[in-house]
């Protein structure tokens, strides 16, 4: 894969935890979700400990993310770092996918615009995020 495709380089890191979690020299954890809705909005919290590293979901859609406690290292798909502190509140654009080291303790929260009556995770998870990159752009190019 390109080092300058768009993402390659979180699917490069994926697939390298992927393997050490295969090969147990990782343990792959699930980090405490709890999830949130109105008739027109879901939101997703999560904690990640001190020392964890999370590759989010590809963003289908624009919504709003508050980081409500912590510090973390937020990698973006083009390859920008930047150090999140909380309290902050910042605009997740559409395509957007991360990979994020928990400095500290770290939680945050994601509000989606969400008007559907199945609540269930799995159809959100369809609704709101793709699972990679060329997932995202294979929606993009069917949506044209």
């Amino acid at each position: 894969m390109n080092d300058l495709v768009k993402g390659a380089h979180i699917a490069k890191l994926k697939q390298s935890m992927e393997s050490a979690i295969s090969a147990k020299e990782l343990t792959q954890v699930e980090f405490p979700l709890e999830h949130l809705f109105t008739e027109t909005q879901y939101a997703r919290r999560i904690f990640v400990p001190a020392g964890a590293t999370v590759i989010t979901a590809v963003h289908k859609s624009e919504h709003i993310t508050v980081a409500l406690k912590g510090h973390c290292v937020v990698v973006d798909e083009l390859g920008d770092r930047k150090d999140v502190i909380a309290p902050s509140v910042f605009v997740t654009e559409p395509g957007t996918q991360r990979a994020v080291y928990a400095v500290t303790d770290t939680e945050w929260v994601t509000v989606h615009t969400y008007e559907n009556e199945d609540k269930s995770l799995e159809t959100v998870e369809k609704t709101l995020v793709c699972d990679s990159m060329q997932a995202y752009e294979n929606l993009l190019e069917n949506q044209q």
